[in-house]
């Protein structure tokens, strides 16, 4: 509100400060993990079960944000598509 702009997360951790391990991507629906001593093997898998309700509601939240400036956008979205 502070910027005004609208925002949305497209992104979200998996885990935080000493137990961060990654992070879900909302765009493409997939988990990253990195690993190595430094973090620099990053892994691709599925979402943890843990995170999939999370996702999907964030998800869901950003194509809403996304609908606001594209009326294709909003139609697919109102179909469920």
């Amino acid at each position: 509100e502070k910027l005004g702009i609208d925002a949305a997360l497209l992104q979200i951790p998996i885990g935080a400060g000493e137990t961060f391990e990654g992070l879900v991507d909302l765009i493409d629906m997939k988990a990253y993990t990195f690993e190595g001593p430094k973090g620099e093997t990053v892994t691709q898998s599925e979402i943890p079960a843990n995170l999939q309700a999370d996702a999907k509601k964030y998800r869901h939240e950003l194509l809403e944000a996304l609908a606001m400036y594209s009326d294709e956008m909003m139609e697919l979205l109102l179909s469920e598509q």
